[in-house]
């Protein structure tokens, strides 16, 4: 561990919380219409894919040039930490990252506030945490991280690939029914239901089953009302509710639209990403990679446990 895990971060003693998603494997079907090629175990398969140092740019009012370094892992419980930061495009390589570390290193927001965020990864559940910044948005960092799995999974041979990657929201669904309960009309409700991989649940099988029947690899189900009393006991529905267990898995993304009084109401799973409050941060990025290890072994399983009823 280098001594800059000791000095002070940029996010000490600041209030935290840690947005929550899922990685997701996909099978690409094969060039020869055979069978898939199995890509071995999520955790080392995501370890190569995700590579240090590896560019990625997005616009914005400035382009900005995001890597992931700082990584460290511990096989045994397949879990990993490291660092997901940007910098401007106008400011050199070498200004906080440095390619010969491959990490960030600990210091105040750079002239454009850059910095660099810590993240987690547990290969047993596949959740993926990221601290959240309100300067970006949670799917810019998931847009971000999938970009460079993928990425590398391009650059293989084509007979060595085998994953489509997805970085996709957990679902809270403790705030989505909050959001039903708090609107006094509910005029349409959405899910996009995506092929689950690899582990379809019970609380969501008979989706699965149907699009795997068919060979279909999204779903779409869309149900709105333009009555006066609008959508009624909709978190009752089946179809829903197996629409709430895969977007707490990170399978399907949630939207809905209703008002409240005169005003207009809506709730975007993708804007509204599960998280978790974990009070004041420590000031160094050693500590903060335990705290990360154990809101992935902890605290953050029960979005997807709570999809399993």
């Amino acid at each position: 561990m280098s001594k800059e895990e000791h000095e002070s971060a940029w996010f000490g003693g600041r209030d935290g919380r840690f947005v929550v998603f899922r990685v997701n494997r996909r099978p690409l079907d094969p060039p020869d219409g055979l069978f898939p090629r199995e890509p071995g175990g999520v955790f080392d398969h995501f370890q190569r894919m995700l590579a240090p140092g590896y560019p990625v740019s997005t616009q914005g009012k400035a382009e900005r040039i995001w890597r992931v370094g700082g990584i460290e892992t511990d096989p045994d419980l397949q879990l990993m930490t490291g660092q997901i930061g940007w910098q401007s495009g106008a400011v050199s390589v070498g200004d906080r990252w440095s390619d010969d570390d491959k990490a960030y290193h600990p210091g105040p927001d750079g002239p454009h506030g850059d910095r660099a965020l810590p993240f987690g990864f547990d290969g047993e559940t596949r959740l993926l945490t990221v601290l959240r910044d309100s300067q970006i948005k949670a799917t810019t960092i998931a847009g971000v991280l999938q970009k460079i799995l993928q990425a590398n999974e391009d650059e293989l041979d084509p007979e060595d690939q085998t994953t489509a990657w997805a970085v996709e929201p957990v679902l809270d669904k403790v705030e989505f029914i909050a959001w039903l309960k708090s609107v006094d009309i509910v005029q349409k409700v959405q899910f996009v239901a995506k092929l689950p991989n690899p582990e379809p649940k019970d609380a969501f099988a008979e989706l699965s089953e149907r699009m795997k029947a068919r060979r279909g690899t999204t779903f779409i189900e869309e149900m709105s009302s333009d009555r006066p009393s609008g959508l009624v006991g909709i978190q009752h529905d089946r179809d829903f509710r197996q629409a709430v267990a895969m977007g707490q898995h990170g399978f399907a993304e949630l939207k809905g639209q209703g008002r409240r009084g005169e005003r207009p109401s809506s709730y975007n799973q993708a804007d509204n990403v599960a998280t978790e409050a974990v009070g004041a941060l420590p000031h160094d990025w050693a500590t903060v990679r335990g705290l990360v290890k154990d809101l992935l072994r902890g605290k953050l399983r029960r979005f997807m446990e709570e999809g399993d009823g």
